[in-house]
């Protein structure tokens, strides 16, 4: 110390009691950082547009790996582009390993991320119900509906039958003759999880006060020939139709 003069020894002293001092704080930073409370679940849903909701999902589609991803992260991008925490706190990447049925050609993954962000925003039978009401619709619907404005108009609508993407998928390309790795399937699919996403923020919209009610298509009965009828009577086991 004897090679420092005294201007030169209060300059590092200084910068000696500042280190300290930040170092002291950091734990209260972090504490308090910490301390940040998680949102009570379910979480609040604040509304969204269907069309900005379904425009999101269809490029996120080809952006955050496939169905599932593309619409659990559309609408999760979305609210967290217009209200921040705590929407910004789940990255919807995560449900990329729903594309492709799951990998198994089974669920359709597209439905997988809406049940997954419906899960966040309700319970009980709010939930089942909504997720029931999706699984009817899809099962009867001639899909795609959304149409990007960047591309021609889709070829070929087809109906799944079931909620599973073998049957969704395989449905449509047979009617429309395109391969599954053709970009007029990858269309497809965008435009199909576009509406998937749509339809469950209309539900969420019209639950929680945000738009109308959902109107759903009503069965139709099956056509009888001249000689049939439906009834119900009674046999050894109960009631036959």
């Amino acid at each position: 110390m004897s090679n420092l003069n005294r201007r030169d020894f209060l300059k590092l002293a200084g910068k000696t009691a500042l280190g300290a001092a930040a170092v002291a704080a950091m734990p209260a930073v972090v504490s308090a950082e910490a301390d940040i409370a998680a949102p009570a679940f379910p979480w609040t849903w604040p509304g969204l547009d269907v069309k900005e909701v379904q425009d999101k999902i269809y490029a996120n589609f080809f952006a955050k790996g496939g169905c599932c991803a593309g619409v659990a992260s559309g609408i999760l991008d979305l609210l967290a582009e217009k209200y921040g925490y705590p929407y910004n706190q789940i990255d919807g990447r995560m449900f990329a390993h729903g594309g492709g049925g799951y990998g198994r050609r089974n669920l359709c993954g597209s439905l997988g991320g809406a049940f997954a962000v419906l899960n966040l925003f309700t319970t009980g039978s709010d939930m089942s119900g909504i997720r029931n009401q999706i699984y009817t619709w899809y099962e009867s619907t001639a899909f795609p509906i959304y149409q990007p404005a960047d591309k021609p108009e889709h070829p070929v609508h087809s109906v799944a039958g079931s909620e599973l993407c073998k049957d969704s998928v395989g449905n449509w390309m047979t009617a429309s003759g395109y391969e599954f790795g053709t970009p007029e399937r990858g269309t497809r699919c965008a435009s199909l999880s576009a509406d998937v996403g749509g339809k469950l923020v209309e539900h969420l919209n019209a639950l929680f006060g945000f738009g109308p009610a959902v109107e759903e298509p009503v069965a139709e009965e099956p056509a009888l020939a001249a000689n049939e009828y439906i009834g119900v009577g009674k046999g050894f086991g109960g009631e036959i139709k």
